[in-house]
């Protein structure tokens, strides 16, 4: 029913339970055209989307080390020159950033304003969208400020913060804001459909890749890519089946890794919380994910959490490299539902 050739061309799945691997294959290209690649196991995938769940992981640590607040103001960590965004932002807190309630918009393309500062470029944003208070939307902005503020905490540019905090003490081997093997899934050809993003709100920018060529081993995000320099909190990082399978482990241990407390169980637990309309503190709570929580992400990356019976589904896609790309949606939700089926609880 579902045959690799409508979604992508290659996909890694890993099936995990109370900490033992118990599927774990590939099937199908890591890269298809000019030549074929065969999917290996331990492939690298620019997982997008996914790099929030990492930033969460760095601001529960700061959280859970008392550097910083869930209710504090980002005015406390970022001051602007401009009075206006200040004004604007001053009451958003790390919470709201979080759970997607502060108000600002899903995207904005920061590379077509240039080299324009970060600080103009959101005053921009926010001089042409009002903040709806209150409405929960899911945005880029939001993580892309709670990186900033993890900068300002660690006094770090963020790639370096992000080893500190999370890579490095969960002894991640293929994780990175740059891919450290060269075992790599492709993804779209070009910015085909960040360009149609583009021009649907009238704007131009004249610097996208080549559309004949596929992005392999640079991150497909066009703010990461063209405006962030490839690190940012809401993508950019480069990961695999291995490495979120134990980042997956560490939220079901409740912020455990082998017998060391990472996060504190009681702010990991917050994070569980549905704060309105599906949003946890960076998780997705839907349908998607029966019993649990979890995330996607824009190349086709995606990680799934069952609270219940103590699993976790990591599943690589490299659905952009196809000629159209389509929403795969159906696919993880029948893989899901199938494991939820098949797997006991672990009480």
């Amino acid at each position: 029913m579902y045959k690799q050739r409508d979604f992508f061309k290659g996909v890694n799945i890993l099936i995990s339970q109370g900490n033992k691997i118990i599927f774990k294959k590939s099937y199908g290209y890591a890269r298809y055209l000019p030549d074929k690649t065969k999917l290996e196991s331990n492939t690298i995938f620019d997982i997008a989307s996914l790099t929030k769940i990492f930033t969460l992981t760095a601001i529960l640590r700061l959280v859970s080390e008392k550097e910083i607040k869930l209710l504090d103001k980002l005015s406390r960590y970022l001051q602007f020159n401009n009075e206006e965004l200040n004004n604007a932002t001053k009451d958003i807190t790390i919470q709201q950033l979080l759970n997607h309630s502060s108000g600002l918009i899903p995207w904005f393309p920061f590379y077509v304003m240039g080299n324009r500062s970060f600080e103009d470029v959101l005053a921009y944003i926010i001089s042409k969208n009002s903040l709806k208070r209150g409405t929960v939307q899911y945005s880029d902005i939001n993580f892309i400020l709670l990186g900033k503020i993890i900068e300002k905490i660690n006094e770090k540019n963020l790639d370096s913060a992000m080893r500190e905090l999370v890579f490095n003490p969960l002894n991640l081997r293929d994780t990175d804001f740059k891919p450290l093997r060269n075992k790599i899934a492709a993804t779209e050809y070009g910015n085909k459909i960040e360009t149609s993003m583009v021009e649907e709100r009238g704007l131009s920018f004249e610097g996208f890749r080549d559309e004949s060529m596929a992005i392999v081993g640079k991150v497909n995000d066009g703010n990461c890519y063209y405006y962030f320099k490839g690190v940012a909190g809401h993508a950019g990082i480069f990961s695999s089946l291995n490495d979120l399978n134990i980042l997956c482990n560490l939220y079901l241990d409740k912020g455990s890794f082998n017998g060391k407390s990472i996060i504190l169980e009681e702010v990991v637990n917050k994070s569980f919380i549905n704060y309105g309309e599906g949003r946890g503190l960076g998780w997705q709570i839907s349908d998607l994910y029966p019993e649990g929580l979890g995330h996607t992400g824009f190349t086709g990356t995606s990680i799934y959490l069952n609270l219940k019976k103590g699993f976790n589904v990591v599943l690589l896609t490299n659905r952009l490299h196809v000629d159209k790309p389509v929403n795969i949606v159906e696919f993880r939700s029948a893989i899901h539902n199938k494991v939820m089926k098949n797997l006991k609880g672990e009480c």
